[in-house]
């Protein structure tokens, strides 16, 4: 959502001795684009997979903050999915994760997950043409990972 905000101004405010920054952010926008990719994505889950899949776990977000990345976290948190009692419990066949940016596109891969669906950020535009989402890296699409568990 950073990429859509707008600055308006910037003033200093004396008591604080701080700059405060107003901003306006284009919700309506942000939101269509991107409400637009996960509606997408979730419907076309059970349409990718083999019709024998009918319990998997779902991964919809994973992120690490800016100051702590590159250290292994986000890798962690993909193994912690793997608990053997979840898996057993809930007969989970495999995993399903969806990857907004290059690094969890990566990430995946490596971790042996296949790209069973691709969703170009170009697709969604405002009345004026304009791309409504604008990622800060080279990520050009959201992609949809699937991977079976194989106990």
């Amino acid at each position: 959502m950073n990429d859509e905000v707008r600055t308006v101004n910037t003033q200093k405010v004396s008591k604080w001795k701080w700059p405060v920054l107003h901003v306006r952010v284009d919700l309506a926008n942000a939101f269509d684009g991107k409400a637009e990719i996960c509606e997408e994505i979730h419907g076309s889950i059970w349409r990718l997979l083999d019709p024998r899949i009918d319990t998997v776990l779902e991964l919809d977000i994973l992120s690490v903050a800016l100051p702590y990345q590159r250290r292994g976290i986000a890798g962690k948190m993909l193994e912690k999915r793997k608990s053997p009692e979840l898996l057993k419990d809930f007969h989970i066949q495999g995993f399903v994760c969806q990857a907004s940016s290059i690094a969890n596109q990566m990430l995946l891969r490596k971790r042996g997950h296949q790209e069973i669906k691709d969703v170009p950020f170009s697709r969604f535009v405002d009345e004026n043409g304009v791309q409504l989402i604008k990622p800060r890296d080279q990520t050009r699409s959201v992609k949809l990972f699937w991977k079976p568990y194989c106990p």
